[in-house]
Formats: structure tokens, C-alpha cells, sequence
């Protein structure tokens, strides 16, 4: 992670997840799957319809904001306004469940605040969540 790359709302995923694996990932969202340079998502992926909701043993209660990226390169913090807490846990569980490897995830992004809260910022670096509210300078006070 180059500690000099504007925060966004990608994390890298290396090597890239096949298509089974984005389809599978994007069940835990209801948010479509994205694409890149301004490619939306495909028609019916828009708002999650047409693939199967996933269930899984410890998951977040709320839907993941997650999804990961058409070409499988990224995961996407997709969901408006999230909140650091729920997309914290999803990350932390998808990570745990689904791409154990270190390193295999990486970068950070800025997480928009719920109304009244300040927004956040999570950084992923060898399989380990980091997570902490920005503040009123933009300076990181986690």
C-alpha cells in the first residue's frame, strides 16, 4: 500500500476473484455489481436482482456494502453512507471466511459518515483491518 494514494472506495484484490467468486461475494450485497472507467453495472445486476441472497454462518446482520468489482481486481464499498462500524465488520468477515490469504486484500478507503458522524477510514494491510473516524481537520484520531 503506497501511503500516498488518495483514499477511494476500492480495496485491490490480488490475484483477481474468477466470475464465480465475484457472483458469489456480490449474494451477500444488494448493491450491483460495478464495473470500471464508467462502466455501470450490467443490466441484471441492477440492485442486486437476478442473483440469490446469501446467507452464511457469523455474517453481519446487515447486508454487506461490499461488492466486489465485475473483473473481480477490487472490492467496492458500494452502499451509501454505510457507516465505519458496518462496513468495518463485513471486511473483517469477508476477510476472515472468504480471502484468508495476507495480502490478497489491500488499500483503504474513505467511509462517508451516517448522518451526525464524522466520516472514517479503513485500511486493509496483510489480512489485518484498521479502522478509525477522521477528524474535523481530516487528520485520523483512531
Amino acid at each position: 500500500m503506497n501511503e500516498h494514494e488518495e483514499p477511494s472506495t476500492r480495496l485491490s484484490i490480488s490475484p483477481p476473484l474468477d466470475e464465480g467468486e465475484v457472483m458469489f461475494l456480490a449474494g451477500f450485497s444488494r448493491e450491483p455489481v460495478p464495473g470500471h472507467g464508467g462502466h455501470g453495472p450490467d443490466e441484471q445486476d441492477r440492485g442486486g436482482g437476478g442473483r440469490p441472497a446469501r446467507i452464511w454462518p457469523g455474517q453481519p446482520a446487515a447486508p454487506s456494502p461490499w461488492v466486489p468489482c465485475r473483473g473481480g481486481c477490487c472490492l467496492v464499498l458500494a452502499a451509501p453512507r454505510p457507516g465505519i462500524t458496518v462496513a468495518g465488520q463485513w471486511l473483517r468477515f469477508l476477510l476472515e471466511e472468504f480471502l484468508p490469504q495476507p495480502g490478497r486484500l489491500s488499500g483503504w478507503v474513505l467511509v462517508v459518515g451516517t448522518p451526525g458522524r464524522r466520516p472514517g477510514l479503513l485500511m486493509v494491510e496483510r489480512g489485518d483491518v484498521f479502522e478509525g473516524q477522521l477528524g474535523d481537520s481530516l487528520g485520523w484520531s483512531g
